[in-house]
């Protein structure tokens, strides 16, 4: 790597702070480095996105010159820390200027900027852009020292707890989603002004089939799509189905005590916005209370396989597409590992209907949710004080404008989700 200035972060930020030795960016990260550097330049790429995954795990990014990206793995990239100020509405939840930043961290008195270093063994070329490579990247203050909210550095560092204890972590997931297509008065000409467009309409408004053939032909191009792209970023969908609700898809990819008491407070971390808690609900095929079972589709955590099997896995049913993946993974890493350490057994397994099952209710909603996080001390402890009380609140200042909205806005009778919900989370989700 060149050690001339580069024009981006501070020269030599990696090796100075030591933070390929010291395993916060991976070993061998200097050789990893070296190669991704050598591909950008033999593939000729015009462009290296650079992307942070911010609190909320949205992706944000920059668009590098080669030259530029390959110094950053270096040198690291100035960043704004505004992003860190901001809640799903993407207004700023805290006084701009106040001391800590408005959420008690020294360093991020006066919006100033973090250091991000790209993570070379993330890189991808994205078969959707022209000659564009990614890399994902660690975030960092300017003294060297991880950033408290960053939500990579806290999987790492409890997947590094549960190393020492002597285990691992393989997990898959389930990502469901909606396909849409704009409505035509959204896409007219007149609708240009300031005036909100009617909200997108579902592909099968009409009706759906679950798991039907015939629904997946209908969006075969679209899915075509999006199997091609994540073969080709190295992410091969283990499968792809039509799910319950209109448009609804779900894409799978290949990889107790402790889940079931700390699942509560686990809720902000696995469900962080408001239309997610109306999930909820008896006979949903959602849980909505703390039980598990074997292979029940209705029960908190599903236990799937039997003894002694080598696929045999356990589902935590709890999270939303919305939820911040590190913080999720973390939650229940944390969890199960402090049930390990204490030797928790757990009650009685939900033999028949879990809706049925005398056992605590989860949080009813976003804000029930928030207040249990608050004064749980398991989570304050695991993922310190700092990023607890970060995530409270901003979650309360999203509550606070949600309910304002409803109030001058009542929702109508018979309608479970508000123009808000809408407004505030569709697009950004």
């Amino acid at each position: 790597m060149s050690a001339e200035i580069s024009g981006v972060g501070q020269p030599g930020f990696v090796g100075r702070y030591g933070l390929g030795e010291s395993g916060l960016a991976g070993s061998g990260r200097a050789a990893a480095a070296e190669e991704v550097a050598a591909r950008i330049r033999e593939l000729g790429l015009r462009t290296v996105r650079l992307a942070v995954t911010d609190q909320h795990g949205i992706p944000r990014g920059k668009m590098m010159s080669p030259e530029a990206a390959i110094a950053a793995m270096s040198d690291g990239l100035d960043f704004s820390g505004a992003i860190y100020s901001l809640d799903t509405g993407n207004q700023v939840f805290v006084p701009a200027f106040a001391s800590g930043g408005g959420f008690g961290i020294a360093e991020f008195t006066g919006f100033p900027d973090v250091v991000v270093v790209p993570d070379p063994a993330t890189f991808r070329v994205l078969p959707w852009a022209d000659r564009t490579g990614w890399m994902l990247c660690d975030v960092y203050f300017g003294t060297g020292q991880p950033m408290p909210l960053d939500g990579r550095g806290l999987l790492r560092r409890v997947l590094a707890d549960l190393a020492e204890a002597g285990y691992d972590f393989l997990a898959g997931i389930e990502v469901e989603f909606s396909i849409v297509v704009r409505s035509p008065e959204e896409l007219a000409p007149e609708n240009a002004g300031f005036t909100p467009p009617p909200p997108p309409v579902s592909v099968f408004e009409r009706g759906y089939q679950f798991l039907s053939e015939v629904r997946l032909d209908g969006m075969g191009p679209a899915l075509e799509a999006v199997r091609d792209a994540l073969g080709d970023v190295g992410l091969p969908p283990r499968s792809i189905e039509d799910e319950w609700g209109p448009g609804q898809l779900e894409i799978s990819f290949a990889p107790m005590a402790g889940l079931l008491a700390h699942a509560a407070p686990m809720s902000v971390f696995a469900v962080p916005t408001v239309n997610g808690y109306k999930r909820f609900r008896p006979y949903s095929f959602a849980p909505d209370r703390v039980c598990w079972g074997i292979e029940n589709r209705g029960v908190l955590v599903r236990v799937q396989g039997s003894p002694g099997d080598t696929s045999s896995h356990v589902e935590m049913r709890i999270g939303e597409p919305a939820a911040n993946p590190y913080y999720y993974l973390a939650a229940n890493i944390a969890a199960g590992l402090d049930g390990v350490r204490r030797g928790m057994e757990p009650p009685p397994a939900s033999e028949a209907d879990p809706y049925a099952l005398d056992a605590p209710p989860l949080p009813g909603s976003l804000a029930d949710a928030v207040s249990v996080l608050d004064a749980d001390p398991f989570y304050r402890g695991a993922f310190g004080d700092t990023l607890v009380s970060y995530l409270v609140m901003m979650k309360r200042f999203e509550i606070g404008r949600y309910r304002e909205a409803l109030t001058e806005v009542p929702l109508p009778d018979g309608q479970d989700v508000s123009d808000w919900e809408m407004r505030e989370y569709f697009e950004f989700f």
